[in-house]
């Protein structure tokens, strides 16, 4: 089925942590509470619960507040008889360039998919860069997601990205930030072990977009944040 494809593809590495994330704030067990210290006699791992359902409690009614942009968005399109996905090589086109120091790897790829109403396309892209002193070739890649005609299935992904969400220890970082532009979330994640980094971002009520820099000698944050935002302002009005 569509739905299980969407999981399976999409909820992987940064789909999956974000999910995670919520179970996180539910449990308590890795929030860095915001909340003041809890009154006296009242157990840290409650205050901290009591927070992580208050973050839950604005997410869901920030989602409210989106599905009702969202049908907005959706009646729009409506109107001017744009009700499906675009197709992948459509989607294609709005990949990005080579960073600077890298060439494309391959040729693009991309698939389309429709069961009945519901319809979604992917277009991705790999790059990479010149390999260092142990051979090692350090890669980017880029990964678009048109939600289309697939009303509100962008809203599994989204809430987690409307809680403020922060977690570290010694082999990884992640957590939730502002993009910047209107009707865009995302949530950022780095591999301490290997410098892996990538950000996610869902923008429009239907674009998910994913930047990965892997193999990499050091953090390469300020740059696949800079890709991240570049792409979300490609789909700014689309």
């Amino acid at each position: 089925m569509l739905t299980a494809s969407l999981h399976s593809r999409i909820t992987s590495r940064a789909g999956t942590t974000l999910v995670c994330a919520v179970a996180i704030a539910l449990s308590a067990c890795g929030e860095k509470s915001k909340a003041p210290p809890p009154e006296e006699g009242v157990p840290q791992a409650a205050a901290n619960a009591l927070d992580a359902i208050g973050q839950l409690a604005k997410a869901g009614s920030k989602m409210g507040d989106a599905a009702n942009d969202a049908a907005k968005f959706q009646a729009e399109r409506r109107a001017r008889g744009d009700t499906v996905a675009m197709t992948y090589t459509e989607l294609q086109a709005y990949l990005p360039d080579a960073p600077r120091g890298y060439k494309k790897a391959e040729e693009p790829g991309g698939s389309s998919q429709s069961v009945g109403a519901l319809s979604m396309t992917e277009a991705e892209q790999q790059y990479v860069g010149p390999a260092d002193a142990e051979g090692k070739m350090p890669m980017v890649h880029v990964k678009l997601v048109d939600f289309g005609g697939t009303e509100g299935a962008y809203a599994m992904f989204a809430m987690p990205m409307m809680m403020n969400i922060t977690q570290e220890d010694a082999h990884r970082r992640m957590g939730t930030f502002s993009l910047g532009p209107k009707d865009t979330w995302a949530s950022e994640e780095l591999n301490k072990d290997t410098k892996d980094f990538w950000v996610t971002a869902i923008t429009r009520y239907r674009y998910v977009i994913t930047v990965r820099a892997e193999q990499q000698s050091s953090e390469q944050s300020e740059m696949v944040r800079d890709m991240a935002l570049r792409l979300v302002k490609r789909f700014d009005g689309k």
